[in-house]
Order: C-alpha cells, then sequence, then structure tokens
C-alpha cells in the first residue's frame, strides 16, 4: 500500500476513534436539572400521565439555580411553579431567609439543595397547562376501586373509593359519572345525568367513598365513567361495567299481604316493587318461595291460592 494511503486511513482511524469517543462521553455526562425537568413534562404531557404528578426523587440543586418558565413554555405548553415546603419555601412573590424564592414565573435556590420536583399537566383545548411543584408531593386526586355494591327497587348501587394520595391537603373534590351502552359493538352515551358529588376537602392519605343509583332501561351491557377531580388535586378515571340480564330492579315487598275471597278459595296477595310486568312480579316471589305457586295479577301484585282465609297457600 502506498505511503499516502496509509496516511489517509490513519486520519479516518483517529476520526472515527473520536467521534466514538465524543459519544460515549456524551452519554456519559449527566443531564442537568433543566434537561431532566424539560423531560418530566413531556412525560406528564402523554395520556397515560395527564392529570397525575410525575416525579424527579432527591434532585441535588446547585445554589444560584434560576428557572423560569420562558426555559420552559413553547406554542403547545403553559409551566408554572410552585413550592410547597414551608421548611424551604419563602411564602409565594416575598423576600425571606429560606432557601428558595418563587412565583408562578420563577423558582431561585439560592441555597444547594436536595428536593423531590413533582410535574403535572391538564389540558385546555391543545395547551399543556403544567404545574412544576417543588418540596412536597402535591394533593393529587386518585381513584382506589369502583364497585356495584347492591342492586334493590331504587336501582344499581353503585360505589367510588378515592383517596389523596399527595402530602398536601386536597381542596374541594368533585366526582362524577357517565353511562354508557353497548350497542353495536361500541358504547354510546344513554344521556343519563347524574348528581355530580362533592367533598369540601381531603387530608393527605385520607379516603372518601361517593355513591351513585343508576336505573339502566333495558337488558344489556352498561360502563360507568368516574371521573374525580380537584382544583390543586389533578384528577383520576376509572370504568365499571355491569350486565343487566333481567329487571333487577324487581324485588318482593314482605311489607305487607292481603287475603281477598275467589269463588270458593282465596288470594293471598303479595307484592312487588319496581317490575315493569305482572309476570316479573309473579317471577320474583316464585323465586323466594318454595313449594308455592305464584300467579301473575300486576306488575305490582301476584298471588297464591289457598283454601281458607287464614291458611297458608300450596302448590
Amino acid at each position: 500500500m502506498k505511503p499516502f494511503m496509509l496516511i489517509v486511513w490513519a486520519i479516518v482511524a483517529v476520526m472515527l476513534v473520536l467521534i466514538v469517543t465524543s459519544l460515549f462521553y456524551s452519554y456519559l455526562q449527566p443531564k442537568s436539572i433543566a434537561q431532566e425537568l424539560r423531560e418530566s413534562i413531556e412525560k406528564a404531557k402523554s395520556p397515560i400521565f395527564i392529570g397525575k404528578s410525575v416525579v424527579l426523587l432527591d434532585k441535588s440543586i446547585a445554589n444560584d439555580t434560576l428557572f423560569s418558565r420562558s426555559i420552559f413554555d413553547t406554542v403547545s405548553d403553559s409551566v408554572a411553579f410552585e413550592c410547597n415546603d414551608p421548611k424551604d419555601c419563602c411564602p409565594k412573590g416575598e423576600l425571606c431567609d429560606k432557601p428558595i424564592e418563587w412565583t408562578y414565573t420563577n423558582i431561585d435556590f439560592k441555597s444547594a439543595l436536595q428536593k423531590n420536583i413533582y410535574t403535572r399537566c391538564y389540558y385546555e383545548k391543545s395547551l399543556a397547562i403544567c404545574r412544576v411543584y417543588v418540596g412536597k408531593a402535591p394533593a393529587q386526586a386518585t381513584i382506589v376501586s369502583s364497585h356495584e355494591l347492591k342492586r334493590d327497587a331504587s336501582g344499581v348501587i353503585v360505589s367510588l373509593k378515592v383517596i389523596n394520595s399527595g402530602e398536601i391537603t386536597m381542596a374541594f373534590g368533585e366526582a362524577n359519572i357517565i353511562l354508557e351502552k353497548e350497542a353495536s359493538g361500541k358504547w354510546v352515551d344513554t344521556k343519563d345525568t347524574f348528581v355530580k358529588q362533592e367533598i369540601d376537602s381531603l387530608l393527605p392519605k385520607a379516603e372518601h367513598t361517593f355513591v351513585w343509583v343508576i336505573n339502566p332501561t333495558n337488558i344489556g351491557k352498561y360502563r360507568i365513567l368516574f371521573h374525580f377531580e380537584s382544583i390543586n388535586s389533578g384528577f383520576d378515571e376509572n370504568t365499571l361495567v355491569i350486565d343487566i340480564n333481567k329487571n333487577s330492579f324487581c324485588v318482593v315487598d314482605e311489607t305487607q299481604t292481603n287475603t281477598i275471597p275467589s269463588e270458593n278459595t282465596y288470594r293471598e296477595i303479595h307484592y312487588c316493587n319496581g317490575c315493569n310486568y305482572a309476570y316479573e312480579c309473579a317471577g320474583v316471589w316464585g323465586e323466594n318461595s318454595t313449594g308455592v305457586t305464584y300467579t301473575p295479577y300486576t306488575k305490582d301484585e301476584t298471588y297464591c291460592t289457598k283454601q281458607t282465609e287464614t291458611g297458608s297457600c300450596q302448590s
């Protein structure tokens, strides 16, 4: 090989080594707090985290670090700051001898600290509204579980258990539901309206249970969409599917009976609540009795036959 070509290949080899070394060095370089915070904002904007807090745990922040919303604001993002740990935070907009001074637009770390940083976002149309919390975990609206409690004459009774999973008191929580019915493989809003359930406040780690009564009008599958939110706590959502395969609201009423004569026998009248048809009332009494035949009478009444006024019905 000619000496000139050897020189060319040597130069190429050196350049490749420099490029690889540079990339490797960049990979090993720790990210700045600003870079991590930008990534945290992007994560908080994603569908799986929207309305929920994303945390950067125990981050080391150098003294004289200043964050401004202008660093993070974009055409599609609006960012604000909040310092919520009284131990280290001055009151908003005030100067003091504590390590952190802040407003919604700037946060100034006057001393080196290790703090948790939380980010939470929601959308107003296409604009992501994000809040960066320094210090304690912000109040967080979290759904623990949703259940069908029972079915009775009033309807299907469902519950929603929620918790404030943050470290700050929740202010004014609100829960509401939407009822959908399965139709042709899709969920369709029934347009039923339900009263929003409210709670004035919820302490950190405290739980609360909301209850609704729903009244599906037809047989089929229904889906309940639960939404729980607070003015300072983000939001959470959950779903519950219930199957109405018969009139579950048709139940016996054991508080009263009546006996009336009928030709040479007597009819012992029994009552129902929530039934749509006479056969439903007769059927639900039949399910609760052994060896007795109940005859459809009205949607609220059924009867069995007995031989004497004070006797018992027999099949």
